[in-house]
């Protein structure tokens, strides 16, 4: 049976919880297909890594089943790598990984001859190729035909078929039975239309040959020269998207290409002849007289002092030829009380030259006002950002169904926070405040949500929890030995006016009356950004660098912020 694991990292972890009830029980069992993750890190990718949860779970089932990695088997150090990437992250070569697996049980794997990679190439996989030698006395089942429906549509294939069926006829008092005389009969169809189907694609995949031979030859040099590695994988990346582009217009049906090269006029639509000097006139078809004419009404500029006027009025009626090369624009139609007023968009730019329909997509507020594409403007983004009334409330929404604290957040608090950052000595670390507050923190559990595939596990506190933002900035151990560090020293010097609990340290509320700044409750939001950065800082260290910071050092960065924060304090108020 043949298997694939989705790419997506949330159902990837799911999938290998389903396998199990769908592979049957048997003593005899070849799978395979791209499974879509690493069985061994290190070895079938370049870093070593611990296994991530699906591949933990793929290999348990290997070890309940019996089932055997074939070609881990039979090439025990070679990395065997099948996928390679053509998306770099900054000056890091692209990844690559074994990720398509052969897995066997029983006379399969006793059965495997060979099983190599070879060097011909679809997209970003490798194909992996297994040879059997099975006993003779195995009967091969019926199979599958898949019929290629482009054959329907060419001349003479469906009348071949008829005549072969009633010159079949004629056969069938020779066999010893009506369904051996039906099956044969089928046999031939469809070697004969398996025939057809690859003369009519001959053509086009001479092309793919060449980009795949392309392909297969920067593959062969990428792992030979690593001089001029970036060089072939390059060259690799552009094969790759010109083959990947041909077969995405081969695999457009046949009639849905005559509808987008059709450059016959749409009844309603608006479209200027592409050779006319300017004034140039707007046409909108009316009505198809016959296959050379149509009936269109003609529209003109109106003439006014405005240098920009792309305001038309009606001429009259004409009749056009759809030969007369018209290209399709947009205008905007507009109700009024006299009638309706049409406004030409983009200085009539012909709408394929365009990247987007500036019709397409638009804003639409409370009180019912529209305002499409190209209406937009950065002073209107800035409108609707500041008008965004409902932003605070569903912030919050956001911030509580992350976070889970006991305390749940509120639309005044929010309010409160973000009045209260700007005031801080340190914008760069109101920063990382705010992006809390908005629950914008980019955590492993958060990326993993968004699609990346990267381990959802804890690196500070050894893998104990996932990292999620509540986990990352307080329940953590490793955060939590800072918070407790310092609410130490804040009884000492303060008392407990303020206490610096779960509540506290994500939601960052203080009553505005606590928060001047002379005040305590200034100081308190100052050192609050500063443990919060400090704690992501180490968090990233380890994950991107593979620095650990102990304890002590991280007490005297805190220090070090808290000093840089009064000197910057004193300078604004001598200021």
């Amino acid at each position: 049976m043949t298997v694939y694991v989705p790419s997506e990292p949330a159902e990837r972890r799911s999938f290998p919880e389903e396998l199990p009830p769908i592979v049957p029980e048997a003593d005899n069992l070849l799978l395979a297909r791209d499974l879509n993750l690493t069985l061994s890190p290190g070895l079938d990718s370049p870093d070593v890594a611990p296994r991530k949860t699906d591949a933990i779970m793929l290999a348990n089932f290997m070890m309940e089943r019996g089932l055997t990695d074939t070609f881990r088997t039979t090439h025990p150090t070679t990395s065997g790598y099948a996928w390679f990437s053509s998306q770099r992250i900054g000056d890091r070569p692209p990844p690559k990984r074994r990720l398509d697996l052969v897995l066997a049980k029983g006379t399969p794997c006793e059965a495997l001859t060979t099983i190599e990679r070879t060097i011909e190439s679809m997209f970003d996989h490798r194909p992996l190729v297994a040879s059997f030698e099975l006993a003779e006395q195995l009967i091969r089942g019926q199979g599958t035909f898949r019929l290629n429906t482009d054959l329907l549509n060419v001349l003479g294939v469906t009348d071949w078929i008829a005549a072969h069926w009633r010159d079949w006829k004629r056969t069938k008092s020779g066999f010893q039975s009506e369904e051996e005389w039906l099956q044969i009969g089928f046999r031939i169809v469809t070697r004969a239309l398996d025939t057809f189907s690859r003369m009519q694609a001959r053509g086009r995949r001479q092309q793919e040959e060449e980009c795949r031979r392309q392909i297969a030859e920067a593959e062969a040099e990428l792992e030979n020269a690593l001089l001029v590695e970036l060089y072939w994988q390059h060259r690799r990346d552009r094969w790759l998207q010109k083959l990947e582009d041909l077969q995405i217009r081969n695999a457009i049906p046949p009639h849905w290409r005559d509808l987008l090269y059709s450059k016959d006029p749409v009844e309603g639509e608006w479209y200027q002849r592409a050779e006319e000097e300017e004034p140039r006139a707007t046409l909108r078809m009316v009505e198809k007289l016959d296959d050379h004419t149509w009936l269109a009404q003609e529209w003109l500029p109106e003439l006014t002092q405005a240098t920009n006027n792309n305001k038309l009025k009606l001429v009259g009626d004409i009749v056009t030829h759809p030969k007369q090369k018209l290209q399709q624009v947009r205008v905007h139609t507009t109700a009024t009380e006299t009638g309706a007023s049409h406004e030409l968009l983009m200085q009539g730019l012909p709408l394929r030259t365009l990247r987007i329909d500036p019709q397409a997509h638009f804003w639409k507020s409370t009180a019912g006002q529209t305002k499409y594409l190209y209406q937009y403007t950065s002073r209107l983004g800035r409108q609707l950002q500041s008008k965004a009334q409902d932003l605070p409330k569903e912030v919050a929404q956001r911030l509580n169904n992350a976070t889970g604290a006991p305390q749940r957040s509120t639309e005044g608090s929010l309010r409160t926070l973000w009045e209260q950052l700007p005031a801080l000595p340190s914008q760069k670390l109101a920063g990382l405040s705010w992006q809390l507050s908005q629950c914008a923190i980019p955590t492993a559990v958060l990326l993993f949500e968004k699609g990346m595939d990267i381990e959802t596990k804890c690196l500070r506190c050894g893998g104990m929890q996932e990292e999620t933002l509540n986990h990352l900035f307080w329940s953590c151990p490793a955060s939590k030995r800072i918070w407790q560090w310092w609410e130490r020293h804040w009884y000492r010097f303060v008392g407990p006016l303020l206490a610096w609990d779960e509540t506290w340290a994500i939601q960052g509320h203080i009553p505005p009356t606590w928060f001047r700044r002379v005040d305590r409750g200034y100081v308190a939001q100052a050192i609050r950004s500063i443990l919060l950065w400090v704690i992501r800082e180490d968090r990233n260290n380890i994950l991107f660098r593979q620095q650990w910071t102990n304890d002590a050092a991280i007490i005297k960065k805190i220090k070090a912020w808290i000093r840089i924060m009064i000197r910057v304090d004193w300078i604004r108020r001598a200021a």
